[in-house]
């Protein structure tokens, strides 16, 4: 005899009670919930499908399932209910599918729940290929639907932007406009990522206009967004303005300023935003000290990064970065030293931009050999910028031969030099590489351009 549906969750009978709390959140145990299931179902025990809805969804919502555990509730359910899953287990099996990352066994579901299928299916079928970037999936999903509603729109909106498909995402965009469909606040979310990308001034002020007339300009996330997407195309003075309107700033809002305006070299604004911070990230210290560095004020740049310290916030890699940089300009050995020192200490793994950062500040300051320790301890090497940081260091120290030998290493490790590396190679200190016929078979084979003479390569140099 099935069991009849609770009117409150307190009657629940304890034996479901302890399935449910196989499905917690905090450590959920998918194989235990099917066997037991698969025990008590033994005992004659039928479970309604309200009850497996639940226990389902609440898999679906909390940490990753395994691909096996999910097949293994699939074949109970198939087991004890022959007939294909209706509209909300099929929406649920889905779900599970999408979230183990299977979506083939998802569209199987999707495919025999034929007539049963509602907008729910759709959506959720085509989350799950924008997820995993199978775009051309989704697109093909997408145009079959007969009625689409704002979270189908919105999902390839966003999915786009965020893959940086700005075309695609405009196209969705323009088609939903036509359509009549309203834009809510994810919709401009999604669509201003693209405004951050397509450099498009006069779209982005056509979006903020939309999000004016439509009542969304008091919504904290879409107006960082369009603060963001001003200040990614260089105009301040419309960030400004839509910054200064905002009645609650997040801390999103105030770092786009300041790294905006640091961009400009408009220190002093920076300056002045970054004081009046009721709160400050990792980001927003590190747009400061990039500002400083990138303005020529080193000392500054590592007098703040000792503040932020002193503040216990936690640097980032583009913290170190920066703050190396400043090093480099003020050719201090002693700071570069010491950060080098707190990233050893802090056994802080170090990206291909802090080695090079390294580099480069080891060489500013004649520790060349610090900084072929440095290259030599990366074990990731496939990164260009780092060799062409280590034979710019060579070529500064007049190491003609090292030069020469590091790019031929380079060029066996497959890492394709680009131009930067040619134009490192071509400067006075490595002018020779212009007369070597070894430097012209290199860039013969590097870029598939036959170089038979000198001012042949200047030429492609240039």
């Amino acid at each position: 005899m099935p069991l009849p549906r609770p009117r409150s969750p307190r009657r629940i009978p304890c034996f479901l009670k302890s399935l449910l709390r196989l499905s917690s959140q905090r450590s959920p145990d998918l194989p235990r919930a099917v066997e037991l299931l698969s025990s008590l179902s033994h005992r004659g025990t039928r479970f309604p499908g309200w009850f497996l809805s639940l226990l389902l969804r609440r898999f679906s919502r909390g940490p990753a399932v395994s691909l096996p555990a999910v097949k293994s509730l699939h074949l109970f359910l198939k087991l004890t209910h022959p007939v294909p899953p209706g509209t909300v287990l099929g929406n649920d099996l889905i779900a599970l599918y999408v979230k183990c990352g299977s979506l083939f066994h998802a569209r199987n579901v999707f495919v025999k729940m034929c007539e049963k299928r509602n907008l729910l299916s759709w959506n959720r079928l085509i989350a799950g290929y924008v997820g995993i970037g199978e775009f051309d999936s989704a697109r093909r999903l997408f145009d079959e639907m007969e009625g689409r509603d704002a979270v189908s729109w919105n999902t390839m909106i966003v999915g786009y932007a965020r893959s940086g498909l700005c075309g695609a995402a405009l196209e969705i965009f323009s088609q939903m406009s036509r359509c009549g469909v309203n834009f809510d606040e994810f919709t401009f979310s999604g669509i201003l990522i693209v405004c951050g990308k397509a450099k498009d001034t006069q779209f982005v002020k056509q979006v903020h206009a939309q999000v004016l007339v439509q009542g969304y300009l008091g919504n904290v996330i879409i107006s960082s967004n369009l603060v963001d997407a001003y200040a990614k195309l260089g105009e301040l003075e419309y960030a400004r303005f839509v910054f200064d309107e905002m009645r609650t700033r997040d801390i999103f809002s105030w770092t786009t300023m300041v790294s905006g305006y640091s961009r400009q070299c408009d220190i002093e604004k920076a300056r002045e935003l970054f004081v009046r911070m009721p709160e400050k990230n990792d980001v927003s210290w590190t747009s400061m000290i990039s500002g400083y560095a990138r303005n020529g004020s080193g000392k500054k740049a590592l007098e703040l990064f000792s503040t932020m310290l002193e503040s216990s916030v936690r640097p980032n890699q583009f913290t170190f970065s920066s703050c190396l940089c400043a090093c480099a300009t003020i050719a201090s050995l002693k700071h570069g030293k010491e950060i080098h020192g707190y990233l050893v200490r802090a056994n802080t793994g170090v990206n291909t931009i802090v080695a090079s950062s390294l580099i480069d500040v080891y060489s500013k300051c004649d520790e060349l050999g610090s900084a072929s320790i440095v290259f030599d301890r990366m074990g990731d090497k496939k990164d260009v910028i780092l060799w062409n940081t280590m034979l710019s260091a060579l070529a500064d120290h007049g190491l003609r031969e090292r030069a020469m030998d590091l790019l031929s290493g380079m060029v066996e490790a497959g890492v394709r030099p680009n131009m930067v590396t040619f134009s490192v190679m071509m400067t006075p200190s490595c002018i020779f590489v212009r007369l070597s016929e070894e430097g012209l078979r290199l860039f013969d084979s590097v870029t598939g351009v036959e170089c038979s003479s000198p001012n042949l390569l200047q030429v492609q140099h240039c």
